[in-house]
């Protein structure tokens, strides 16, 4: 579901200009009173003047400066002006580096651009297909009247009709109530009668197909291994391409699947498993792949596979990012997105017997960080955009629990799992950035910022972060992280000095190839905190929380379940006892895209010296539990339940025990939410994901006009 912005209350706003007129402001101060000309008082023009101030004053202030674009560009908008293209247009040029911003003004400008109706059939054409929906796993069916994808509501295949705007599921097993089973990707088969899809049912991975018409399913292959996340149907509708993982050699390879018997040959091996896309030539020789020139870089190259299994061929071989769109249907040319000239653009190249026939020309300019869903047979091109940020604010905490949010303080950045230090003064938070790695690929990094000064810097900017935790000192955190450049290795938990920025570790765990479902997503199975004095860690891993004297290495096992959560775990502020959560089924922490979601379970407490473990309280669907505090008198511990788009509740259990009290209730998506050391303010986090889908039409033509 495309979430929407939540804007600032008429209240706050006005308590800021109010307080800003008298005041030299900040680009971060004057960038919150353009927001209140543009969202509370509808004024865009006295909107933009003071957007056009920050970027005149500020430029050095990159953020606030890109955003200041972006909104000059969207109150152009909405006045009609030209002049939004050029706002957007001086975004992407001069704010590159603001990866997640820019890729907004790109979508904005592809769409600005639209070519008129008028144009003639050679012209491409782009347009937005009216949808809102997760149709990221998904295809279009040839003849472009059906879309199938997944339909995470149940995790079942689903199809909407493009035409009608109905959907339907053509699956009925899928759950996410144990025993947990449910569909990753989803492909129409040429002649659009059969969908092959990849079926995940606790820890067995299976390339299914089912008929259009909803004719029972049927199993081709399945291992306990990583496959089918991707794949491409043969033209004669014969054979499937998919990638395979082996978890004990580490390797990827592209295998050869066939529909009649699920029998499996291997087209091309490769040293490593990485995501990847697929694409058959119309005359089934080749299947095109792309492919990371170096782990985890975000750079691809693409290459041709024989389907006779001759060996890989280059073909696209730049040192630019060059990502695979397919083969254009009916003709001998590959697509693939390219930012060679500085900007995201689509580049054909044309292919003859397995042999480049001519360089890569340029089919469409500007078209932005897309991803590819598949081909219509007359060559038409559905794709997405996809931009994950998180908001981030501070909000007064009153005593009966409740968050203020009419009093918030709105935070610039997309920030995740903001954590007070222990003085009060600072906030450690996770930035996730959309990483060049194409949509859906987030970069993360860790940030301190000062609340006070609203100074911010980067530390450790070579990990990779998980949630960070404050040791009792402040002038370190303690967080679990794998290093940028070999995420596929071991993870740690670090300790950052926040004065230096070294990161030391101090707890090395093996590498865990179930983790690798997930892409770059944000857990790594691995939770801890500091003890009060500094000198253990209790940490959770593996089915296992454990305490762990620093200085001696003696361990002390606290509890052991397979369903332990490992981000769910809080310090009483004595320093006594822990409190961690329990889900019913260790079904729920299987990798599957709802690893990281805890429907039903228990919270549990036990001393931190060993002894009787009691339960707190027990959570029930629907929604899921993201985060627990405790309260600073160590009398009660909160905890946040998700409620998907209804919003979210906080929660208050007595130390003790007894029947959990909620206190609290939005609707608001909020997903995270941290407690100041004195329990007057809250931090809290709020996601917002775009996603759009598009077609692009008239390729066919326009690419034999390159000729």
């Amino acid at each position: 579901m495309k979430a929407r912005r939540v804007n600032t209350t008429v209240m706050v706003l006005a308590l800021t200009w109010t307080t800003l007129a008298h005041a030299q402001q900040t680009a971060e101060e004057l960038f919150q009173s353009g927001l209140y000309r543009e969202e509370v008082q509808g004024d865009l023009e006295s909107a933009i003047d003071i957007y056009e101030r920050i970027v005149e004053e500020y430029p050095s202030n990159r953020t606030v400066a890109a955003n200041a674009l972006m909104h000059i560009g969207l109150c152009h908008e909405k006045l009609g002006s030209r002049e939004a293209q050029r706002a957007y247009e001086r975004l992407v040029r001069d704010y590159a580096d603001q990866i997640e911003i820019a890729t907004r003004a790109r979508t904005r400008l592809a769409a600005l651009r639209r070519p008129p109706e008028e144009a003639d059939k050679s012209t491409i054409v782009t347009r937005r297909v009216p949808a809102d929906g997760g149709f990221l796993d998904g295809a279009p069916a040839p003849d472009g009247r059906y879309f199938a994808y997944v339909d995470y509501s149940t995790g079942d295949v689903a199809l909407w009709d493009l035409v009608t705007g109905e959907s339907r599921r053509v699956t009925s097993e899928g759950s996410w109530e144990p025993p947990v089973q449910f569909a990753i990707n989803v492909s129409v088969s040429p002649d659009g009668k059969t969908a092959a899809y990849t079926w995940q049912r606790d820890s067995i991975i299976e390339l299914r197909v089912v008929g259009l018409d909803g004719s029972a399913p049927r199993v081709l292959c399945s291992n306990t291994d990583d496959h089918g996340y991707t794949m491409s149907w043969s033209s004669d509708g014969r054979h499937i391409a998919v990638p395979t993982f082996d978890s004990t050699a580490r390797t990827g390879s592209i295998s050869w699947v066939s529909v009649e018997d699920g029998s499996t040959r291997e087209l091309a091996a490769f040293p490593r498993w990485e995501w990847v896309s697929l694409s058959h030539s119309p005359d089934d020789k080749f299947v095109a792949v792309e492919y990371p020139v170096e782990q985890d870089s975000g750079r691809y190259d693409i290459f041709l596979l024989p389907t006779d299994g001759s060996g890989a061929l280059p073909l696209v071989n730049h040192p630019a990012n060059d990502r695979l769109l397919g083969w254009l249907p009916k003709t001998d040319h590959v697509l693939f997105l390219s930012d060679r000239s500085g900007d995201q653009d689509v580049w054909a190249i044309q292919v003859a017997q397995g042999k480049v026939s001519e360089e890569p020309r340029v089919v469409k300019r500007g078209i932005g960080n897309i991803g590819t869903l598949g081909f219509r047979d007359d060559g038409s091109l559905f794709y997405y955009y996809y931009t994950l940020r998180v908001t981030t604010g501070i909000a007064p905490f009153d005593a009966t629990g409740r968050i203020l949010l009419q009093a918030e303080e709105p935070l610039l950045g997309s920030n995740f799992g903001s954590v007070w230090s222990p003085d009060g003064q600072k906030l450690a938070s996770i930035r996730t950035l959309t990483a060049p790695g194409g949509p859906g690929w987030v970069e993360r990094s860790l940030w301190v910022r000062d609340i006070a000064t609203g100074e911010e810097r980067a530390l450790a900017e070579h990990l990779d972060p998980d949630l960070p935790r404050w040791f009792p000192d402040g002038k370190s955190i303690l967080m679990a992280a794998r290093q940028k450049e070999r995420l596929r290795e071991a993870s740690a938990l670090y300790q950052i000095d926040l004065a230096s920025g070294d990161a030391t570790p101090l707890l090395q765990f093996p590498w865990d190839p179930s983790w690798l479902g997930l892409g770059n997503a944000f857990s790594m199975g691995i939770g801890g905190v500091s003890t009060r004095d500094g000198q253990g860690l209790i940490y959770l891993h593996d089915g296992r929380l454990a305490h762990r004297d620093m200085s001696s290495g003696r361990e002390t096992e606290l509890y052991s379940d397979p369903g332990l959560a490992t981000w769910l775990l809080a310090l009483s502020p004595e320093g006594d006892e822990i409190v961690f959560a329990v889900n019913d089924s260790a079904d729920a922490l299987r990798p599957h895209p709802m690893r990281i979601v805890f429907n039903a379970g228990r919270l549990m407490i036990v001393p931190l010296e060993g002894g009787e473990v009691r339960e707190l309280a027990r959570f029930e669907g629907p929604g899921n539990v993201s985060n627990v505090a405790w309260t600073p008198d160590g009398q009660h511990v909160l905890f946040l339940q998700r409620r998907g788009d209804a919003g979210a509740a906080l929660w208050r259990v007595a130390r003790e025990g007894g029947d959990a009290e909620r206190v609290w209730e939005t609707d608001r998506r909020i997903v995270w939410f941290g407690l100041s050391p004195d329990g007057s303010q809250a931090v809290y986090a709020t996601p917002e994901v775009d996603f759009e889908v598009w077609v692009m039409e008239n390729l066919v033509a326009a690419v034999g006009e390159l000729r």
